[in-house]
């Protein structure tokens, strides 16, 4: 028997492991936990939560999906002055970053960019 075998140029864009889809869970997650809470999250709780975020903007992962569903609520929570000193670091180096996705261009979109500028200015 002669075996076929289709050969094609194009690669898939992303491989999905287990590894990266816990990853994009725990986005998920906080992202409906913050939601839920709105502006009910204590200066204690923030303490806890925004370390978590840092780590999400961060990983390659996970970074653009967080900041786009993150970030707005994070930053109504903290303020302008601890958005500026405590999130838009990380989120400078994500816009920045060398290697951007499909994922990455939401990022660049106007309500984000709105988003951005209005708790950039402390």
């Amino acid at each position: 028997m002669e075996q076929i075998q289709l050969q094609t140029d194009l690669q898939p864009t992303e491989k999905v492991t287990p590894m990266k889809s816990l990853a994009k869970e725990r986005v998920t997650l906080l992202s409906k936990y913050v939601a839920s809470k709105s502006l009910k999250i204590s200066s204690d709780g923030l303490n806890l939560i925004i370390p978590y975020v840092i780590e999400l903007f961060d990983n390659s992962w996970t970074s653009a999906e967080a900041a786009w569903l993150l970030f707005n609520p994070v930053a109504t929570s903290l303020g302008q002055k601890e958005t500026s000193s405590r999130l838009l670091p990380s989120l400078i180096d994500l816009m920045n970053a060398e290697e951007l996705t499909i994922k990455h261009m939401k990022l660049y979109h106007r309500s984000f960019i709105m988003q951005v500028s209005l708790f950039g200015r402390g």
